[in-house]
């Protein structure tokens, strides 16, 4: 299995690099404290993403929200790990709301075809 650091060799990131991606690079316009975060986590991102990917498949069609990933994960940066799975196109808004622990409304979210494949192919490994 291939590390979260193979794309950078042995050394993290400069937080100036742009290849941390979309969400924390410095074109995106993510403070310097937000790109020294992502470069923190940097080495867990993929296991976290994966946690992520089986909540949301365990849940079905019900899908989760970030909300509910986080608490239920205890990932606080939840949320991006779904954007990313939502960017490579392995989740999908579930077309459900539901009320935070925050009193707000958020949208549900569920494996796409793709995202069932993928998941077929991790279970099949294991």
């Amino acid at each position: 299995m291939s590390s979260q650091l193979d794309l950078f060799g042995d050394e993290l990131p400069d937080p100036g690099d742009e290849r941390l991606g979309g969400f924390h690079a410095p074109k995106s316009g993510a403070p310097e404290t937000e790109r020294e975060a992502a470069i923190d986590v940097y080495p867990r991102s993929g296991t976290q993403r994966r946690r992520v990917l089986e909540a949301i498949a365990a849940a079905g069609d019900a899908g989760m929200t970030d909300d509910e990933l986080t608490l239920e994960l205890g990932i606080c940066r939840a949320a991006a790990r779904r954007c990313e799975l939502k960017g490579d196109g392995w989740v999908e808004d579930a077309g459900r709301r539901r009320r935070t622990s925050v009193d707000g409304t958020a949208a549900a979210w569920r494996l796409t075809e793709r995202g069932r494949a993928q998941i077929g192919r991790l279970e099949a490994v294991q």
